[in-house]
């Protein structure tokens, strides 16, 4: 094999190591989203980045009529405050909320009363179908116990109902939507 031949060679094997490097680098970054966060120091004015990893998950497909008979507990209201995040395994990400209870469609609790729940997911990792709540919006929740006690949403994105005020419905992440009284749209 000339000279010649072994350079075009060369070329080409770099090349494609190369372009192979390029597509493991971009495969990975597109799963990587940036988030800005206010740094915790005495100067404000200072971001950082902190990666949230975004995660796919297959959750169990729930009808209106299933969830309303699997949940122990249907309210409304928003979430207070984040009160532990943590993993289950090693990997599998868990965000316990406190839960400002407006309104029970159904269950044994107080109304006005604030309760606890787990969602999937944490800070740094989201399951793409189902962010995470956020702090002092209204959501309609479809709760039940789970094995360890806690109350979990059924059925994942299923279960939780966001609040659109421009359309005064709530509407789950998969595009089921009820008003107020639990009517669907």
């Amino acid at each position: 094999m000339g000279s010649k031949s072994k350079y075009i060679l060369g070329v080409v094997a770099l090349s494609l190591l190369a372009f192979g490097f390029y597509n493991f680098y971009n495969a990975s970054s597109q799963e990587i989203s940036v988030n800005k966060v206010k740094n915790e120091s005495s100067d404000n004015s200072q971001t950082e980045e902190k990666p949230i990893l975004t995660m796919e998950a297959t959750f169990p497909s729930y009808t209106f009529e299933d969830l309303s008979q699997e949940a122990e507990l249907i309210v409304e209201g928003k979430p207070t405050e984040i009160l532990d995040s943590y993993m289950v395994n090693g990997d599998i990400p868990f965000t316990k909320f406190s839960f400002k209870v407006d309104k029970v469609h159904k269950g044994d609790i107080d109304s006005a009363k604030e309760i606890a729940f787990v969602q999937d997911g944490n800070s740094e990792f989201v399951f793409s179908e189902f962010p995470l709540l956020e702090i002092n919006q209204n959501y309609i929740l479809f709760l039940k116990k789970s094995e360890s006690g806690n109350y979990v949403i059924v059925g994942g994105p299923n279960g939780k109902f966001d609040y659109k005020p421009a359309l005064n419905i709530y509407e789950a992440e998969t595009g089921e939507k009820l008003d107020e009284n639990l009517n669907r749209k």
